[in-house]
């Protein structure tokens, strides 16, 4: 599978992308805050359901874009030295 972002890269291998959280959901990617967006940057059905499976129990990591990429760049270049 591959994760796509808005600008065309893409971390082959790295992540799932899902159309919403779920009881499978570890990780968020959150990108920047749209400035029109009605509900607000802390608001939105992601993390209104985000906040919902840590309410019962399951834990979920909030990342940002920037966080995710430096993470997919290094997983990349341990694949590829060893």
């Amino acid at each position: 599978m591959t994760y796509g972002s808005s600008d065309g890269r893409h971390a082959t291998d790295c992540s799932v992308g899902q159309s919403k959280p779920g009881l499978t959901t570890d990780v968020l990617v959150r990108g920047r805050p749209n400035q029109l967006q009605i509900a607000g940057k802390d608001a939105g059905t992601k993390l209104m359901e985000i906040r919902r499976l840590a309410a019962l129990g399951h834990r979920i990591t909030i990342i940002g874009e920037q966080q995710f990429w430096k993470l997919a760049a290094s997983k990349t270049r341990a694949r590829r030295k060893g």
